[in-house]
């Protein structure tokens, strides 16, 4: 009933939710937090099942997880070290070497919908675009399953929410923050991303690239 103030690493506000009924959209983000964290747990289950019922020595045993449209040949590699790194339960470098990973995979995402992967800065010259940039691409919005969007953006990007990307990239995260639970929750991004496949994307025809859908494939 009352807005809530989002307390940052320094004892700080950084940012607020409102009340119900004028902030819609701050309410879903403080529940999905919620509910991630929760789900998590049975994620967590789920992989050691998977693993033994296929007989994995680990997450990057997992059959065609890394023939993924985003994932490039060339980062294939990187994605195994970090997976590799939570089944070791060094969450530290699994987190540190896979949050990144994903913000790469998302601006292959860019690449397919036919969105430049570039923007420019204040003084003109042009930079990558970073995960918040990505995810507030309406062209991505649209494509991805409005829940998965809406995952991505509560714990990689959302100051409401976990923010997991910024404050890793940004070196505020606390010690603490290196969990199972934070780094289950990446796996968990990845899976999903990896599932991911052009000819699914939700693309509306007339923002379809030039060529039609089959230069998507």
């Amino acid at each position: 009933m009352m807005p809530t103030e989002i307390i940052g690493h320094m004892g700080l506000p950084v940012g607020m939710i409102g009340t119900g009924d004028e902030d819609e959209e701050g309410h879903i983000v403080m529940r999905v937090a919620e509910q991630m964290n929760f789900n998590a747990m049975f994620f967590l289950s789920g992989i050691e099942d998977w693993k033994r019922k296929f007989e994995l020595g680990g997450l990057p045993d997992t059959p065609n997880i890394f023939d993924c449209s985003l994932i490039p040949a060339d980062r294939v590699s990187l994605y195994r070290e970090g997976m590799s790194a939570f089944d070791a339960e060094d969450y530290v470098k699994c987190i540190h070497v896979l949050v990144p990973q994903v913000e790469n995979s998302l601006r292959e995402l860019l690449k397919l919908l036919g969105v430049s992967e570039t923007k420019t800065d204040d003084e003109g010259a042009f930079e990558l675009k970073n995960m918040n940039d990505v995810l507030h691409e309406s062209r991505v919005r649209e494509a991805l399953d409005e829940k998965l969007w809406s995952f991505l953006k509560v714990l990689y990007t959302d100051k409401r929410g976990l923010n997991l990307r910024n404050l890793v990239a940004h070196g505020i995260a606390r010690v603490e923050a290196f969990n199972q639970i934070n780094a289950g929750l990446v796996v968990q991004s990845i899976v999903l991303l990896s599932a991911i496949r052009p000819e699914a994307l939700q693309i509306p025809e007339d923002e379809a690239p030039e060529g039609g859908p089959e230069n998507l494939k």
